[in-house]
């Protein structure tokens, strides 16, 4: 009578054994296939703009791991249309994926460990110690599975942010046809030598260089002796500390001059862009030798719009290139150039020139550009304030 009792109990655990090993093994079946084919949802409406981004390429790959689509990138225009954000998922994407392979691989690994305890536990014949062990083994495989699966709640409930996979947003600037340089150029003395007093009274000479377009031999430049251009020494890096994020190089005497336009811009809601300061003798080594030649083989005609090296006001340390921004540093005048620039709002160039002005009576502009600006010059520049006239524009 008493073996059959235990027979009878031990059937009892062996049977309830059974059925909760069969609803641990379908349960862990249908989460790991749920996590592995669950749809990944993108936010955000999709531009008509195809953008030319491409899938992220990982060393390791995690299966099941699905990138978005180039084209299929978020894009948001800003309310006045002059932003473009583009919302990059792949960081979240390759996360989440991170996450949903580790909990399908530790329910796999719970069902394993399942699976042998109901083993152990069947092939005990009876024995205490093996049954304890089993349902032990069991029991830790099924609590850690049940905190894998609640890891999303638990992380929810301490901070929201640290499940949320939120693509990041990216301001999308669209790409600038450099900036042309200027096509006025340094006239020297005839005594070779260039005199300059800068505004703390100290004496500058920078001497004429023994070259004209037609002689400057551009395959032996880089062994020619920087001549016509400011020492390094006289110059400075700056930023200003109202209306401008640029830094800038100029003559260190002139960094005054410059934020005082910055700070007059300020005032009125906008901000100063930088797109050219001092040119070292090596940059206009490579402007009139590179870009140029490569557009204009004719010195004569290169130098309408390519100053000679040692012949460029950006090598004395006296211009500057500018555009006006935003108060966030959005660029109102973007993509300016000797072409495009007849198109820009009359009121953008009179406001940046205007700026200048009132910083410094000493600033002029270019007649044939408005984004260039030189300090105590006088050849071909004045108080311009609307568009370059004709030919430059109609």
């Amino acid at each position: 009578m008493q073996r059959s009792l235990e027979m009878d109990g031990n059937l009892f655990f062996h049977s309830d054994m059974f059925r909760l090993l069969r609803h641990c093994i379908i349960f862990t079946i249908v989460l790991f296939s749920g996590l592995l084919f669950a749809p990944h949802a993108i936010a955000g409406d999709v531009s008509a703009i195809e953008l030319l981004i491409e899938q992220p390429q990982p060393r390791v790959n995690i299966p099941g791991v699905e990138y978005t689509e180039g084209a299929d990138i978020p894009v948001e225009t800003s309310a006045s249309g002059q932003r473009t954000y583009l919302y990059i998922p792949f960081i979240g994407e390759f996360f989440r994926s991170i996450y949903q392979f580790g909990i399908g691989l530790i329910g796999l690994t719970a069902t394993i460990m399942i699976i042998i305890s109901g083993a152990q536990w069947i092939t005990s014949a009876g024995s205490a110690d093996r049954i304890t062990s089993a349902k032990k083994r069991m029991l830790g495989a099924i609590t850690g599975l049940i905190i894998a699966v609640s890891s999303y709640t638990l992380l929810y409930a301490i901070n929201p942010q640290l499940v949320t996979f939120r693509s990041l947003k990216i301001l999308y600037v669209e790409e600038e046809p450099a900036p042309e340089p200027e096509i006025t150029h340094v006239v020297y003395p005839n005594g070779g030598k260039m005199s300059i007093t800068d505004s703390s009274g100290n004496k500058i000479v920078i001497d004429k260089p023994g070259w004209t377009r037609e002689t400057f031999h551009c395959p032996s430049a880089q062994s020619t002796p920087p001549t016509g251009v400011m020492p390094k020494t006289e110059t400075d890096t700056f930023r200003c500390e109202k209306g401008m994020e640029d830094t800038f190089t100029i003559r260190k005497d002139l960094q005054d001059a410059v934020c005082k336009a910055a700070e007059n811009l300020h005032k009125q809601g906008y901000t100063l862009i930088v797109r050219g300061s001092y040119r070292s003798f090596a940059k206009q080594v490579e402007l009139w030798c590179q870009d140029g030649l490569a557009s204009y083989p004719d010195p004569a005609t290169r130098n309408k719009f390519y100053a000679v090296p040692g012949y460029s006001r950006h090598g004395h340390g006296v211009a500057i290139d500018v555009n006006l921004g935003d108060e966030d540093g959005e660029n109102l005048m973007p993509g300016t150039n000797s072409k495009s620039q007849c198109n820009v709002n009359p009121e953008y160039i009179r406001i940046l020139a205007k700026a200048f002005y009132d910083a410094d009576p000493k600033w002029n502009r270019l007649n044939t550009e408005v984004w260039h600006f030189e300090y105590g010059t006088a050849s071909n520049v004045g108080k311009h304030l609307g568009y370059p006239a004709a030919p430059v524009c109609p």
